[in-house]
């Protein structure tokens, strides 16, 4: 198997790791696990974070180096928290009229 080069941070931080994998996504996904979380958020984060002044990033699907798609899978849809109420769907914005039946 080919050796990559992984690394993360920049500058004086930056840090650099050989990784031992069949392709860069495999390597990059090994070290990724051990130094990135991802969760969805929930309502008391957004206003935890936006009041601490965190801007919300758009990640967009860029091709990598390698030829693969970053982010190429789509989130689940959010589930509601235990205990939270479901909104009324919403209704059709235009009401069809009943057809009125001849005597």
């Amino acid at each position: 198997m080919p050796l990559y080069i992984v690394s993360t941070g920049e500058g004086e931080a930056k840090k650099e790791r050989l990784v031992e994998a069949n392709n860069s996504p495999v390597a990059r996904n090994f070290v990724a696990r051990e130094t990135v979380t991802v969760a969805l958020a929930t309502q008391h984060d957004l206003f935890r974070l936006a009041k601490a002044g965190v801007d919300i990033e758009v990640a967009k699907d860029v091709p990598a180096s390698d030829g693969s798609v970053t982010g190429a899978e789509p989130e689940p849809e959010a589930q509601p928290e235990a205990g939270a109420e479901t909104p009324p769907a919403e209704e059709a914005e235009t009401e069809q009229p009943t057809p009125k039946r001849g005597k």
